[in-house]
Parts: structure tokens; sequence; C-alpha cells
């Protein structure tokens, strides 16, 4: 494994991690960390860098604009913005997905997968909309979770966070944190509440619930498909059951020409003790797609 740095468009400096096969540039797999998280410290990410070069396949982790909850990076030509989950705004995902694709299509490698866990499915599926990329296999969608639907579970406290966001905004103050926290765990501020969970947000990709919903990011979605489920995953189970959450995942990506999904059984929603049978599934997930007559 070694550190990686690249640049995003607009001159955003990131750094993660790469591990590589010994004699191969045929797979590689680039993937996108949740909501709040960032390249290492899920305990998950010790198995990916190790059981995917055993298997000719690379694996690159990178950080983000939603990485940590505030954090510095660097922006050419000297300046240090913050971002972090609590500054970011959705739209912007794609600069730093579109560096780190372009990054492994430099490394030379054939088949670039690109996999994503949590919030970071939505970001994906919108990323692939705005992209179109031809050269990119397939998604491996690790927990795509409803975002708003596991909002709407406080609808008192969604509407207070999104009353204190608009009067933040209003009062030229959008980068102000909000009194109360998301899931009693996330800092958000005015800003990107109002861009995550506002009315018409590009973060609303997934729904399991029976409210109305706008399915064309995923209906228009024309590469191999893999979702990725746990049956004690909290990123689920409040909104839906998992087997619900499956059939709808598997239906609504109609211009896939491969949809599969896996149920791991006891995992929850960062798969510990899980890890190599995620990494079974994504490889045999590999396989199938690069093997399908109809991509």
């Amino acid at each position: 494994m070694k550190i990686v740095n690249t640049i995003t468009s607009d001159k955003l400096h990131l750094s993660g991690f790469l591990s590589e096969p010994k004699n191969s540039k045929e797979n590689i797999i680039v993937h996108i960390h949740g909501m709040g998280g960032d390249p290492y410290t899920n305990k998950w990410y010790q198995s990916f860098h190790d059981l995917f070069p055993k298997n000719d396949c690379a694996f690159l982790v990178g950080n983000h604009r939603g990485t940590g909850s505030i954090t510095m990076f660097l922006k050419d030509p000297d300046e240090c913005p913050n971002y972090g989950n609590a500054l970011e705004i959705f739209e912007d995902s794609v600069e730093d997905i579109s560096a780190w694709v372009q990054f492994a299509k430099d490394l030379g490698y054939k088949n670039i997968f690109i996999q994503a866990h949590s919030l970071a499915p939505s970001k994906i599926v919108y990323f692939m909309n705005k992209k179109n990329l031809d050269f990119i296999k397939g998604l491996i969608l690790i927990s795509p979770v409803d975002m708003l639907g596991l909002t709407l579970i406080n609808k008192e406290l969604h509407e207070r966070m999104l009353l204190e966001s608009k009067k933040f905004i209003n009062e030229g103050k959008g980068e102000t944190l909000l009194s109360e926290k998301v899931d009693g765990e996330y800092y958000f501020s005015a800003k990107t509440y109002l861009n995550f969970f506002g009315e018409g947000s590009n973060c609303n990709v997934f729904c399991y619930s029976d409210r109305q919903h706008d399915w064309s990011m995923v209906n228009n979605t024309k590469v191999p498909v893999l979702g990725v489920f746990g049956t004690k995953d909290a990123g689920i189970l409040p909104v839906s059951n998992v087997t619900n959450a499956q059939n709808i995942f598997k239906k609504q990506f109609k211009s896939s020409p491969l949809v599969k999904t896996v149920v791991i059984e006891g995992a929850e929603h960062s798969f510990d003790n899980h890890e190599s049978e995620v990494v079974d599934s994504v490889l045999q997930f590999i396989q199938d797609s690069l093997n399908s007559k109809q991509f």
C-alpha cells in the first residue's frame, strides 16, 4: 500500500491509499467513503487492501470534500478551505470522484469499477448521470441509503433544521452550524442541510418507503450494478426491511445490463467481521460483469 495524491479540476488537493497486484493492470476498484467518513478508519480497509490485490484487483480509496466533519484542504494557488461533511455541497462530489477515477485511468488499468458506501452510492449514481463515462465497467453500491427517508423518521427535527437553515442562509450565514445534529451525530451547516435535504435535492436518489419519488437518475444508470445489503444495517432498517429495499433497488436500475444484489446475514452498516464476504461478492460481480454479453 502506498500514499497517492491527485488534484481536482478546481485545484483541490486530495490524498489516498493505493494497493496493487504485482503483475496485473486489468481491474481496479475506486472506493468512495460515506458521510463523515475517511479512507482509513473503517475496519474493512485492511481487508480490502489485502484481499483485492491478492485476487489481481487493485484497490484505491481517497479523501474528498465529505471527509470528516470539518476538514481543512489545500487548494491552489494558496488557499486552505474547510470542507467535510458539515460543509460539503452534494454536487461538488462530481469533481472529487472525477479526479480519483481519472487517477485510476492514468495508472493504466483496463477495467475501472467504482465502489461506494452509505451516502456515497447516491453520489456515484449522480456522478454517472453527469459524466456517463464509457470506461467505467460497473458500480458496487454498499448499503445504499435512503437519505431523505432516514431524515423524515423524525419529521419535527427535520422541519426545525430546515427552518433554521433557511434563516441562516437569508442572513448570509450559510456556513453556520445548525443547533441540532442529524441522527444525534452529524453536524450540518445551514447550506449543507438545505442542499442535502431540501426540496428537489440531488442527494435524494434512493427511496425505500411509499413516498412519491423520482427514480430517473437510477433508471438512467447504464452500467452493471451490484447492491450489497446487511440484515442488521441501521442505515436501511429504520426505513424498510432489507428484502423490500433489495427488491426496490434491483427493480429500479432499468437501464443497467446486469443488476445483482447480495444480502449478508448479520452484517451491520459498517460490515465489521463480514469483510471477506463483501470482497467475495465484489470479485464475483466483477467477473460476471466483464463476462456479460450485454455489456
